[in-house]
């Protein structure tokens, strides 16, 4: 599961922080990590760090001159994988547009939307806030994490916690295999 925090709307602001929280296949939690990414220079607005709740200066004292690790060390995480994100749609193509900026071509990067995947479910069309969704799914706000959306750890947990309530996706293997089936569609519409 994973969720981006960035410095505006636009597919052009940078992001701010990438976090990433790792289960099997039967959400078993394995793994919570949070990258927090800062070029100088590169921000011109503080205005998405306090709707993220992100102190700039501290931002920058935490993480200037580890983008280029970070970003590495992200990549070898996510290529090659399936990455579940509330609202990916969002999320992905910031990502990607990060990577290839720097020069990172994926192998294989598949992603599903928790937000389409969950929707339908629970009377919801179209987009659902990841709050919302989470409050209809009884998701406790305290997981130990801070309380607060707009925290991309916080929203990548909520979103894993929101999955593993969904009857429908008790197991991630039927997730998976959907992603395998549109890839392989998406191949066919190529040739």
């Amino acid at each position: 599961f994973l969720d981006t925090e960035t410095a505006g709307l636009s597919i052009d602001d940078p992001i701010l922080t990438v976090a990433i929280v790792s289960c099997d296949r039967h959400y078993n939690l394995v793994e919570q990590v949070e990258y927090g990414m800062y070029l100088p220079g590169y921000y011109n607005t503080d205005g998405a760090f306090k709707v993220n709740q992100i102190d700039m200066v501290e931002h920058k004292k935490k993480y200037e001159g580890k983008f280029y690790d970070n970003l590495r060390e992200l990549y070898l995480r996510l290529n090659n994988s399936v990455v579940l994100a509330h609202n990916a749609d969002f999320d992905m193509p910031r990502l990607f547009k990060m990577f290839t900026r720097n020069g990172y071509g994926f192998n294989t990067l598949r992603s599903r939307c928790t937000m389409k995947l969950t929707a339908p479910y629970y009377g919801y069309r179209g987009k659902v806030s990841l709050a919302n969704l989470a409050k209809k799914l009884n998701v406790p706000k305290d997981l130990g994490l801070g309380t607060d959306f707009h925290n991309a750890l916080y929203d990548a947990r909520v979103a894993y916690e929101c999955m593993k309530r969904v009857p429908q996706y008790q197991d991630l293997e039927s997730v998976l295999k959907w992603v395998t089936l549109e890839q392989k569609i998406k191949k066919l519409w190529e040739h």
